[in-house]
């Protein structure tokens, strides 16, 4: 619970972010009734530690319709609030940003809190209006998770097979991506009930006794229930237990050893050394790698994230930019559609000599998830045009489904004026396999969802689609690997 002054000092170095706080419940009593380990003491010491180090922005996160929750725990809140308005005004001499954060109570299986029922919607309702009424100030932005996908979240987290039936009507309907608010919709949820003739309402708020049976008792994760209804029994009682691996066992069932997870000597602070950590000049590397199998699933973002960790945990010496949000200097090459393989995709990172190669080939490896591989990296000599510059053809293989061989909707489409000047070659090698070759215009990039809906009218989700290559031009068409040999072959 503590807030390291020392810490603080070190993310300013890099950037001054918000900070939050998640008291969770605002009264002692109830803190104790979730076994939330922090004090008012803790509260005030993190405020003042905070607002002194010149934070201006804060977020305070709280939960209501809690277990054994009274209205003098919902009337506490604001008065949190304000007392961290009061003490930043002590330092800051004006109001800072403080966002208080409100979500409803979603009991979960597997938990001491199982068998409790979340509170009604309506009751929800009258506690929010409460709230934004007492915090209605300058300085305060009061936000709410939506009531109606709290009700979703603990019907289905503790609903039976009954909730299956919604679920699958819901999706008939149109429901997706309901975990953004701009494509929820809570009226498909309804009629989804009233076709299904089930009322999500009856499992998100349905309290059991502690010796009936539930829905999930058939799924074993280890821990006792007879532990759970123990802490149950205690959580009532406003009863706190201790971490296992600061006091001593519990014997919850899972049947580790005490400390063996999450050990207080396996968690330290190490701040960052003021020196600098290289003494020579950076050197850009160029990397040629695959992307295939399970993985073509990921999107970009998640491509570049899973290989910057990958880098990270190589011990690769990365340059990083100045400025308050520092990041490795690594740049990707055009990005692959979600679900298409590449054999040959780039990237160019900045790295701190001395740096071995077939060292640091091995060593990313090993920590690359399975499906993504690099196959060649070497270091670029002699200034070339960036990936993103260079790049301009992209050769695709595609194979068709065995009850969909290729066929095109038109011949005439291949000259189409809309797509013959993106198609450089187009070559059917079988029935099932075509090989396409497609070029950006000085003005367009070339869409390959567009090119294959239009050219053959099956979706690409139903096709194996493999990158095999990239290429540029510089006398002649060559890859961006070939390029660096080419450059050191002429000396420019």
């Amino acid at each position: 619970a503590a807030v390291d002054r020392g810490v603080l000092r070190e993310i300013k170095t890099v950037k001054k972010t918000g900070f939050t706080i998640a008291p969770e419940a605002a009264t002692e009593r109830l803190r104790g009734v979730i076994n939330k380990d922090l004090n008012g003491e803790d509260y005030e010491r993190a405020l003042h530690t905070l607002f002194s180090e010149g934070w201006l922005n804060l977020k305070l996160y709280f939960m209501i319709g809690l277990p054994t929750e009274r209205d003098e725990d919902i009337e506490a809140i604001p008065a949190m609030v304000k007392h961290a308005l009061k003490i930043s005004r002590k330092y800051t001499g004006r109001f800072v940003n403080i966002t208080v954060s409100i979500s409803p109570f979603v009991p979960k299986p597997h938990t001491p809190f199982q068998w409790t029922g979340q509170d009604s919607p309506d009751r929800l309702r009258e506690k929010i209006n409460f709230l934004r009424g007492k915090l209605r100030k300058k300085g305060i932005n009061f936000k709410v998770h939506d009531i109606r996908m709290s009700l979703l979240e603990a019907a289905f987290s503790r609903g039976g097979s009954g909730s299956a039936a919604v679920l699958g009507e819901a999706h008939a309907l149109g429901a997706f991506l309901d975990g953004w608010s701009e494509f929820f919709d809570f009226s498909l949820w309804e009629r989804a009930m009233d076709k299904a003739g089930v009322d999500l309402r009856d499992f998100s708020g349905k309290t059991w006794q502690e010796d009936e049976a539930l829905p999930w008792d058939c799924v074993d994760v280890g821990v006792k229930k007879e532990y759970l209804r123990s802490e149950h029994e205690k959580a009532h009682e406003a009863e706190r237990t201790t971490d296992c691996n600061r006091d001593r066992c519990h014997a919850c069932g899972v049947g580790c050893r005490s400390g063996e997870f999450l050990s207080p000597s396996t968690v330290r602070y190490r701040p960052f050394s003021q020196e600098p950590p290289y003494r020579f000049t950076p050197v850009k590397v160029r990397v040629e790698y695959i992307k295939k199998g399970i993985l073509r699933h990921l999107s970009h973002r998640e491509l570049v994230n899973a290989f910057l960790r990958g880098l990270r945990r190589a011990g690769v010496p990365l340059v990083y930019s100045a400025g308050f949000s520092p990041s490795p200097k690594v740049s990707f090459g055009p990005p692959l559609n979600v679900g298409v393989e590449g054999e040959s995709e780039y990237l160019d990172m900045e790295v701190y000599p001395p740096f071995d190669v077939s060292e640091y080939i091995h060593r990313i490896n090993n920590e690359l998830p399975g499906g993504v591989e690099i196959k060649e990296m070497d270091f670029i000599h002699r200034k070339v045009p960036s990936l993103s510059s260079f790049i301009t053809v992209y050769e695709y293989e595609i194979r068709f489904p065995e009850d969909k061989p290729v066929r095109l909707l038109r011949q005439e489409r291949i000259n189409n004026e809309k797509f013959s000047d993106f198609i450089r070659n187009f070559d059917i090698i079988d029935d099932r396999t075509v090989r396409l070759r497609l070029k950006d215009l000085p003005d367009r990039k070339v869409k390959l969802s567009a090119i294959i809906d239009d050219l053959f009218g099956v979706p690409m989700e139903e096709l194996e689609i493999v990158r095999k290559g990239l290429f540029g031009f510089k006398d002649g068409w060559v890859s961006p690997m070939e390029l660096l040999r080419q450059s050191l072959a002429v000396g420019c």
